[in-house]
């Protein structure tokens, strides 16, 4: 089962991860959902990207792995991610093929998943309700800092259905429907 990512792409997924002191192991590795979708967040803010598939395999993808794939961030260096513009993963095989013949295949060993990955559907705000009168939020904007380094974005763009929902980040340059970012909600 193949699929392929950007890897500016990946390199903003992992700036997300959990760090190795976070309780929620889960949060430490990215997370390819049965949906098609890689996922990361550190609990603060998620990043999904929308993976390309190659014919059937997200459907058997599904099939295999009813709970995801998890990705540990070990395996996935900078000096692995800088030198190919496109990743390859190879599920059934356990590997990612950089784009470049000259570097090795990555090996990228399945991790179990305990617990069901947090569903980012739940978390991810909806079209913005125009009009609606929006309570005081805030934000730590060094979770978007190293996002907006990866991606090489000059800026962004919050779309808000509230002060208790999230905030969905557009990244200028980048099509909402490949990368999505949200940021979860401080309560003051």
């Amino acid at each position: 089962m193949y699929t392929s990512i950007e890897t500016r792409f990946l390199r903003a997924a992992m700036t997300v991860t959990a760090d190795q002191y976070e309780l929620r192991t889960y949060l430490r590795h990215l997370h390819v959902s049965p949906k098609g979708y890689l996922e990361a967040s550190n609990g603060h803010v998620a990043h999904r990207i929308q993976l390309t598939w190659v014919e059937d395999n997200l459907e058997k993808f599904a099939a295999d792995y009813p709970k995801g794939y998890l990705i540990p961030t070990r395996f996935l260096t900078p000096g692995n991610l800088a030198k190919s513009s496109t990743i390859s993963f190879d599920f059934t095989a356990g590997v990612a093929y950089p784009k470049n013949l000259g570097i090795q295949p990555i090996p990228i060993p399945q991790q179990e998943i305990g617990r069901i990955y947090p569903d980012l559907d739940r978390v991810i705000p909806g079209p913005n309700r125009i009009g609606e009168k929006t309570d005081q939020i805030g934000f730590n904007p060094e979770y978007l800092a190293p996002t907006q380094k990866a991606l090489k974005s000059p800026g962004c763009q919050f779309q808000m259905d509230g002060a208790s929902a999230s905030i969905r980040v557009h990244w200028y340059g980048i099509d909402p429907a490949e990368f999505v970012t949200v940021l979860m909600p401080m309560r003051f």
